[in-house]
């Protein structure tokens, strides 16, 4: 053939263009199922990934030397019998020595939050797995926080600015009424270890106001009180209008 290039012809026998068979193991593999591997999808981080806050510190104001304080002014006594009873034994177990916190542990949590939308959770990532701080049951109860009789009897005075350390120190009065034993100790136990909101461990009126009734402050549900001041601290701040 004359012109601008060569005609190549190419012929295939019939066995070159058969596909090969397929074996039984080849047939059955392509009948199985195919798994793909998904990432879950976690809410937005409160912080970007590998962006930490700078300069932690962590305020710890709950003093677990209280309970040696208690152990040491109560020993023996009805009060202290009392408390070995109630919601509160468990605190006179604890091995205090080796009651250690971590700022370092914390931090890396609260720098891991999620956003959620939930009041009483609080949602983390620690190695891309989602760990869940809650509590079952919560509710808010209102509790009066103006000081009132109970106060005034029991501290025999209006000043409001009472701290665990003065409740201690009248308990190691030998002239203290009986009746204020059980009640001091129960507030210090409260406002000094389980729900302290203060350096200075200011007593809490409306936590005063309650033991009117020592047997219902016993059995109200102060883990749960300490659970929600807790989350409260571990949350981002509230915006607001300048």
């Amino acid at each position: 053939m004359s012109g601008f290039g060569h005609c190549i012809s190419v012929s295939s026998t019939e066995s070159e263009l058969e596909e090969p068979a397929s074996t039984d193991q080849e047939e059955a593999a392509s009948t199985e199922p195919e798994f793909i591997v998904t990432t879950p999808t976690f809410p937005e981080r409160l912080f970007a990934r590998n962006c930490y806050p700078g300069k932690p510190r962590l305020n710890i104001y709950s003093k677990a030397s209280i309970i040696g304080s208690l152990v040491k002014l109560l020993r023996g006594s009805p009060e202290m019998n009392c408390l070995l009873g109630s919601q509160f034994g468990a605190l006179f177990h604890l091995p205090v020595s080796r009651c250690s916190n971590s700022a370092k542990l914390v931090h890396s949590l609260l720098s891991r939050q999620l956003v959620t939308m939930r009041l009483y959770e609080l949602w983390f990532l620690f190695a891309d797995k989602p760990l869940c701080f809650s509590l079952l049951g919560n509710g808010s109860e209102s509790i009066d926080a103006t000081p009132g009789r109970m106060w005034k009897e029991l501290f025999e005075t209006e000043d409001e600015d009472v701290t665990v350390p003065d409740v201690l120190r009248m308990l190691e009065q030998p002239s203290l009424p009986e009746w204020k034993r059980l009640p001091l100790a129960l507030i210090a136990l409260v406002d000094g270890l389980l729900v302290c909101g203060h350096k200075l461990l200011r007593v809490t009126p409306a936590y005063v106001e309650m033991l009117e009734d020592t047997r219902s402050f016993l059995q109200y549900p102060w883990g749960r009180e300490a659970f929600v001041s807790t989350l409260s601290r571990l949350r981002p701040p509230q915006p607001f209008d300048p």
